[in-house]
């Protein structure tokens, strides 16, 4: 699949996922990079496998999450088990 069709492709390039080792956080985002986007994304513990084959797509990862994670990013997706006080959330809105 290379047409992107989940967002505008002029308007929307960098996508970034919170709470990116969540099952359907990850899988999204490998998605998205697949189709084209640049994808990177953070969340608040590590996960060895998870993170490796990430990065085999080309995905950068934070093991951390903080408002200036989102520098440039035209996207926020993030998990619902983030907590609404969470600062990636905060700056997104």
């Amino acid at each position: 699949m290379n047409e992107r069709t989940i967002f505008e492709q002029e308007k929307v390039n960098k996508l970034f996922f919170g709470g990116i080792f969540g099952a359907s956080v990850s899988g999204l985002a490998m998605f998205c990079k697949r189709l084209g986007y640049e994808v990177s994304g953070s969340d608040i513990s590590q996960n060895e496998e998870l993170e490796n084959m990430l990065k085999k797509f080309g995905i950068n990862i934070c093991i951390c999450q903080k408002a200036e994670n989102l520098k440039g990013a035209d996207a926020y997706i993030y998990t619902h088990a983030l907590s609404a006080d969470n600062p990636e959330i905060a700056e997104a809105k």
